[in-house]
């Protein structure tokens, strides 16, 4: 009992890390944290301003390498931990949304490697930046949305272990 109680105030933990950047602990990464990363780089991203476009793609593709990894990391611990904690079917519904995420992060990665901003014209960078906004902000509604659901459920099994241990 006091195991899952400890797996779940670490995974509590690392979702309750607040921090404007990520925090690269061991390369985890929370889905808090992943998602104020990715608002973050959404409000960054401004349409029109042509004379710092290579510098904010870069930045960008970082930053999205790194959230990548780390969650990468974070979601192996849960996928380690959550069997045992949660059951079977949750356990497996929280797997296929680390599925999708990770599937939208390489969908987003794969898009920005192929933007190109020579010889487009004001219209068409704008475009383009508005549809890596969009992408951006795809992404980060999904893990926001993970997010909320696995600590809703950390919170149920938290109060239902503490129930049992009284």
């Amino acid at each position: 009992m006091t195991d899952h109680l400890k797996i779940i105030q670490n995974v509590t933990n690392e979702h309750n890390a607040l921090k404007g950047n990520i925090k690269l602990v061991g390369d985890t990464v929370t889905d808090h944290e992943a998602t104020t990363t990715l608002q973050k780089l959404r409000s960054g991203w401004i349409p029109g301003q042509l004379d710092v476009l290579d510098t904010r793609l870069d930045n960008l593709k970082q930053a999205l390498s790194r959230l990548k990894k780390g969650l990468d990391s974070h979601f192996a611990f849960e996928e380690k931990t959550f069997p045992p904690l949660l059951g079977d079917m949750l356990t497996k519904a929280l797997l296929m949304e680390h599925t999708q995420i990770m599937k939208e992060m390489d969908s987003s990665q794969k898009l920005l490697s192929e933007v190109n901003f020579n010889g487009l014209s004001r219209e068409e960078i704008i475009a383009k930046e508005m549809e890596i906004q969009q992408v951006i902000s795809r992404l980060a509604a999904i893990v926001e949305s993970h997010h909320e659901k696995e600590e809703t459920v950390m919170e149920l099994i938290r109060k239902a272990l503490q129930q049992k241990d009284t």
